[in-house]
Order: C-alpha cells, then structure tokens, then sequence
C-alpha cells in the first residue's frame, strides 16, 4: 500500500486480463446490477452543490446529486477497508473528503477521489488495534477524532486528535480497559454537525471534554455520572443556539442529558432495544426533541417532558411493494445535514441505498433506484444454454434474475428477497439455489416463476449453507449440515426433487462431527472425472476425502486449521483435467488462504 495511490475518477466498467500464458485475453466488463443497491454505511452533503457523498460496505466511496442521479464511484481501483464514516469539508479554495473506517486508518483525498492518502500517527492501532468511531467538529481547522482500540502490552481505549484535516493525529490519552469484561465497548464519543469548538467523550463513568487546542494529556473529565453503561453503547446529541443536548442508548434505556452530561434523563427506547450500527443513533440538528433509531427497521422519537414517543417509519417488508418511498431494512445512519439553502435535511442509509427526506422522515425518497452499483454478491450463475439468463444471490437484495443481456452494465429483477447464496447445475436446464431460509429447485433455468422450495427451518448447518450439484443426476444436490440443540451429528445432507412431490431430504451416514468434533460442514467437492472421489471441509479446518462416493470417509490427521466463514463456510475446487488434483480455500489469520493437493489431500 502506497500512501498516495491514484484512483480512476470514473466507475471503470471494463478491462482486460491474460490467462495460461498469453494463450487466452479476456475482456471484462461490469453487469451490475445497475438498480439493486446494497448497503451504505454513511453519507454527508456537501452543501455548496448538494452533492451527496456516501461510503458502501465494500469499501467505496460513491457521490450524486442531491436526487440520486449521476452516481459515480470515486475510488474503483482502492478499496478503503472498513469505511463506515464520510465528511466532506472545506479545505482552502476547494474541499476535502474525509474517510473512518472501523478498521485501523483513516483517509483523504483533496481532488474529489482521483487520489487517496492515509492519515499519519496511529501507528500503534494499525499494529494491533481498530477504530471505533470517527468524528470531525466543525471548527475552522475541522478537528478529527478517532476513538480507538489498542494494545501496547495492555489493552487501552484511546482518543486521537488531528488539527490538519485528518493528515495527521496525536494521541490525546488513553485509558486502560479489561478486554475480557467487554469495557472497550463502552466509550462513545460525539461532535455537533454545527459551529462548535467542543467535541464529547462518554465512558462507564464520566463525560468528557475534547478540545481542538488543549496540551497532549488534557481531556478532561466535566462531569460523573450513575448511569447504567452496557457494551456497544451508542452516543449523540444536537446543538441548537448554545445549547447542547446529549443522548446515549445503553441496554435498554435511552438517556437524555441538556446540561452536557450533569444530570440525565431515563427514557424508553423502542421495542427493538438495539440499534443496528456505531452511528445508528442520532439527532435532528434544528430540534433537538427529534432523534432517529436505527436498527432492522428505522423509528423517529419525539421527545417531551419525561417521554419519548416513538414511531416506525415504515415495516421492513414495505420496502417490495413499494421501493421508491419506503426504507429499505437495516439502518447503519440518519445524518442530518443542512443544504445549500440553509434547510435541514436527512441522509437515511440502509442495505438497500441512500434515502433523502426534507421533513424528518415523515416521507422518504429513494434516491439509489439506479447507478448507484454496490449490491453485494455471495454467488453469480449464468444458463449456459442461455448466456442471457443470469441470477445472483445477495446480501439483503434477495434473489435476482437479468434475462437479457444488451452488452453493458444490466438491470436485475429482484425474484425473492432476503439473503441468498450459491446456484449450482448439472445439466444447465435446471438448477438449484439455496438462501439462508430454504432450498430452492428451478426445473426450467429460464423461468424463475417455476420453483420448488423446500423449508430449512430445524436443519443444522451453516447460515449460508455450501451446495453442490450431484455429478450425474439434475435432481440430486448435496449440502453441508451440521448440528443442531436436538442432532449432535454432522452429515452431508442430500436434496431430491421427485416431481409432483417435491424436495425430499436425507442424512448420508458418515457423520463428521464425531469424526473430527466441528459443529458444521463448511464444503464439499466431488471429482468429474472420477465421481468416487468425495471431498469435504469442516468448520474446524478439518479435512476428508473419500474413494466410495462418500459412504466412507478418511480425515487428513496431519492437515489442519483452514477455517470457513462462520456463515459463508469454505470452498473446495476440484480439477476437472487431473484426477487428485485440488484445491481449497476459506479463512484464518495465521495461514495462507488457499491450499493446493496432487493427492487427494492426503
């Protein structure tokens, strides 16, 4: 990683690649889906234009007009790594983007994305630590603060403090925390969206001040406090004239405080109790009685005399019948911000794009029903008897069908919702497709409205379960089980589609979790050369292969510690040109990320 690298200032959309030494180039070109939008962490407005800035989960940082059109990513060619947090500020003649991410580094860029540099000075997170929130106080030198957690022999929470933009930070003071006790979630810290010259820090005891100009070692604590601070609370407030209103959700309060943390409040918190993300709660800027809750569904809170009374924007499910005025489930932020006309507007970001309101969430507008291209893939499979025909599993944007493909970027119907993940086939007439709820079968791959589902309620196996075809037979599909409260056992689970009496499920005997002691099967491989050669992978790095078409199983006893995705799993890819040949792939911080084997595995 370079400190400055260049981005393309355009969404690059093709490009191409040679594969088996210059035997074969390839052009890649982006397919979309050009009107699916995923999931938008946060997003700010620059006022000047009314230009939306946003970041998506995967690390991009996007911009529109105030509408929703004319989507751009500024930085398609550098993924910033946990960026959850965007303002956008003046800097001398022009502006500059200012990038928290909950990992370990913040960015900048001075020329609207084309290039990125990382901050300085927070060598000691980046060695073995993360961010837990970034604010930026609007002053005249813009401070940024990062709350943050690190180990330098301890375990600390540490606040940093940059004067120069967020180029550079020095740490402020830290305080030592019990790691194991969870107490390094239980700090926040919160600046006003408008003129102030103080930002704020809560812990499990105490309020404190956060100066742009005070000495190293100097924030101080104002006030104590007897509240009652649980993990992963959540902290904001709004100023409005000089005066300063605090709120903090913990457990299943809200607390309110408008002296700057002297005396507090207990308040109700929705139903939900919980909140969906680190700025999912937050406060109008004009009305300081206004504050927005955001977890799978969105509520807006009035606050009056010792009450809040609080209303749902809208059902999750809404959202299918009607995407362009109702939320999107999952709620990451409501920033309120204040537009070119000095009006205060709303910033809704959810798994499904950005939303604008004008009237604190009484209505809503989508403004991310096209270009805005960030949905999140687990799994892409293409007909091929039919190239045009492409279907798509997503995070949160369900189940998704293109049917006709015009050379470019193509729009996606969603056909169910929810998260959905891998298709497999073996005849390309038909296939089978699975989501975290059931297992679905399409006898004819070109009419999505024919499907046979079956209910994965009460059955042990990953949340994103892995799937794979049968070698020989379209009606058979294979997946990796697992164990469940009443079932201690680990089988390879096979599905079967019997015509008019749809999808059977069986346990194939072996069971892998008295074998090797894991609680799911995390992959699956089987030979085309040689269909009695079986393949599997368990959630503890465990590995198997067998030469009877998996009635019997031999572990690998030498070979562990490739885990799966505790919801995704692993992968198996078995050659389809050299009998023994193959590979495997999954997760783990202290070894590599694939493995190749000539031998079966042994």
């Amino acid at each position: 990683y370079k400190k400055s690298r260049k981005a393309g200032s355009k969404f690059r959309t093709t490009g191409t690649e040679t594969f088996a030494n210059g035997a074969i180039t390839a052009e890649w070109i982006e397919k979309g889906s050009n009107n699916q939008a995923g999931r938008i962490k946060y997003a700010d407005l620059w006022a000047p234009t009314n230009t939306i800035y946003a970041v998506s989960d995967g690390g991009n940082v996007w911009k529109s007009d105030f509408n929703g059109s004319n989507w751009v990513c500024l930085n398609n060619a550098l993924k910033l790594k946990g960026a959850n947090y965007i303002k956008v500020v003046s800097n001398g003649s022009g502006k500059r983007i200012i990038v928290g991410t909950e990992d370990k580094n913040v960015y900048y860029s001075d020329d609207d994305g084309t290039t990125w540099s990382q901050s300085t000075g927070l060598s000691t997170i980046q060695a073995w630590g993360w961010i837990i929130k970034t604010i930026v106080l609007q002053d005249t030198p813009n401070t940024v603060f990062v709350l943050a957690t690190e180990w330098d022999g301890y375990v600390y929470t540490a606040i940093y403090r940059s004067t120069d933009k967020g180029a550079s930070f020095t740490k402020l003071r830290r305080f030592l925390v019990d790691y194991n006790n969870g107490d390094q979630n239980k700090y926040s810290i919160w600046a006003p969206s408008t003129s102030h010259t103080t930002a704020y820090l809560i812990n499990p005891d105490s309020v404190f001040t956060l100066s742009p100009t005070a000495s190293v070692n100097a924030v101080q604590g104002v006030y104590k406090h007897n509240l009652s601070i649980a993990n992963n609370l959540r902290f904001t407030g709004s100023k409005s004239g000089s005066s300063v209103v605090f709120y903090l959700h913990s457990n299943t309060n809200i607390y309110r405080s408008s002296d700057e943390g002297a005396s507090w409040l207990t308040l109700n918190a929705p139903n939900t109790n919980t909140t969906f993300g680190t700025y999912s709660l937050s406060a109008s800027i004009n009305d300081p009685n206004t504050i927005y809750f955001g977890d799978i569904e969105c509520y807006r809170g009035a606050f009056s005399g010792s009450y809040i009374t609080w209303t749902k924007i809208n059902d999750w499910y809404d959202y299918y019948s009607n995407p362009a005025t109702t939320l999107h489930a999952d709620i990451p932020t409501v920033a309120s911000v204040i537009n070119s006309s000095n009006q205060e507007c709303q910033l809704i970001c959810t798994d499904g794009g950005v939303y604008t309101s004008t009237n604190n969430l009484y209505s809503v507008t989508n403004i991310s029903l096209s270009g805005l291209n960030n949905s999140q893939y687990y799994s892409v499979y293409t007909v091929k008897n039919n190239l045009n025909y492409i279907y798509a599993g997503s995070q949160d944007q369900g189940f998704q069908q293109a049917t006709s493909d015009t050379g470019g970027i193509l729009s996606f119907n969603q056909l169910m919702s929810g998260d959905d993940g891998r298709s497999v086939s073996t005849d390309n007439n038909s296939f089978w497709h699975t989501s975290y709820a059931n297992v679905h079968y399409f006898p004819n791959a070109q009419n999505a409205s024919m499907n046979i589902w079956y209910s994965l309620d009460g059955v042990g196996r990953l949340w994103m379960p892995f799937i794979i075809e049968h070698p020989t037979n379209a009606s058979i599909m294979y997946m990796g089980g697992g164990k469940t409260s009443t079932d201690p056992t680990a089988k390879i689970l096979q599905f079967t589609y019997n015509g008019t009496y749809g999808i059977t499920k069986t346990a194939l005997p072996y069971d892998f979790a008295a074998a090797s002691g894991c609680n799911d099967i995390s992959a699956i491989g089987i030979s085309k050369i040689n269909n009695n050669y079986w393949y599997v992978l368990t959630d503890n790095g465990k590995f198997f292969s067998s030469t009877d078409g998996g009635s019997n199983f031999t572990m690998n006893t030498t070979f562990s510690g490739l885990s799966g995705h505790y919801f995704y799993g692993s992968t198996i890819l078995v050659s389809n040109q050299q009998l023994g040949t193959l590979y495997i792939a999954g997760s783990g911080y202290s070894n590599p990320g694939v493995y190749k084997s000539t031998d079966h595995g042994q």
